[in-house]
């Protein structure tokens, strides 16, 4: 067994976290400073999930009247932070009504992605991303949650009326037979079936991808800029606005030093390749898991493993690491 692990005291999981701030009425701006162009300059800080959805959404709802110039800065490029660790498990499982929308877009851009991508292959435009392709963007294997507390069951009880939403409440046999050997401490755990397991890395570069080829088209202008920024207030006068996507990073900016209520995550992802060798394959239309730890599974041989620092979870990638 091979794996990886990337320890992270600093993980970052509040990656849809941002702020939207026009500079005529900040308060370290005056209004004079606000450039006078005839287009639209918007940076976008930050290449991960929440940078790239907000790109997106500019690009797709701006004014086809005016022209849109987006600049993405990320030192480390993209979806190389706290997003490329990311086990990608995605799943409109929740109480809120929007997750409704947000659900039907992101799998809406799952497909643009990876269809781009086809389409780059087929033309011999990018021949290198057919290494993508056959490793694939995102999996539909479905989510299993034991529930490990009354907490969960509640949340999924208020769940369970949203029409959107499919997903099945069984017993521990039953869900013995969805992952053989699997601990179901209170017999009670939630199937959700058209949950997808994204791998992060591949998703976002798919993604960008599209944007690239589709940018130039209704007078837009889409850059990326692998280097750090000092400050928003640097940005003064060349854009009409700064778009922060940083999640917790956000606080490293002076102008939010210590103002901003964030809290870092600690916590462990190992990425784990088994071996051809081994006595037994995780069975191959299995769902992953999400627990005090969740466990990512891609194909039957690459699998994500992450837990919080704080709960059970973390001495679950501990010992595995140490194997």
């Amino acid at each position: 067994m091979e794996y990886q692990k990337t320890p992270s005291t600093n993980l970052l999981f509040l990656s849809f976290f941002f702020f939207v701030f026009h500079f005529p009425q900040l308060f370290f701006l005056a209004p004079s400073a606000a450039p006078q162009v005839s287009n639209y300059r918007c940076p976008v800080l930050g290449a991960g999930f929440a940078g790239l959805s907000v790109a997106w959404h500019l690009l797709q709802h701006g004014s086809r009247d005016l022209p849109l110039l987006v600049d993405i800065y990320d030192e480390v490029g993209i979806c190389a932070g706290a997003s490329g660790v990311a086990g990608g498990l995605l799943h409109p499982y929740s109480p809120e009504e929007c997750w409704n929308s947000c659900w039907r877009t992101c799998v809406l851009k799952l497909q643009i992605g990876r269809a781009s991508s086809l389409k780059c292959v087929e033309d011999g435009y990018r021949m290198d991303l057919a290494t993508y392709i056959s490793d694939d963007i995102f999996y539909i294997r479905g989510i299993l949650r034991p529930a490990v507390s009354l907490k969960n069951i509640n949340i999924m009880d208020h769940v369970r009326f949203k029409d959107y939403i499919l997903y099945f409440s069984m017993d521990k046999h039953a869900a013995e037979n969805l992952v053989p050997g699997l601990s179901v401490p209170l017999n009670v755990a939630f199937h959700m079936p058209e949950a997808l397991n994204v791998h992060s890395q591949y998703y976002l570069e798919n993604l960008w991808i599209f944007f690239s080829i589709n940018c130039h088209l209704n007078k837009r202008v889409l850059q990326m800029h692998e280097r750090w920024y000092q400050s928003i207030i640097s940005f003064s006068g060349e854009y009409n606005a700064v778009v922060i996507c940083l999640g917790a990073r956000a606080a490293f900016l002076p102008e939010f030093s210590g103002i901003l209520p964030l809290r870092t995550c600690r916590g462990v992802v190992t990425h784990m390749q088994l071996s051809d060798n081994i006595r037994e394959e995780y069975p191959q239309h299995s769902p992953s898991i999400l627990s005090d730890a969740w466990l990512a599974v891609q194909m039957s041989s690459k699998i994500c493993i992450w837990a919080q620092h704080g709960n059970g979870g973390l001495q679950i990638t501990q010992g595995l690491s140490q194997q």
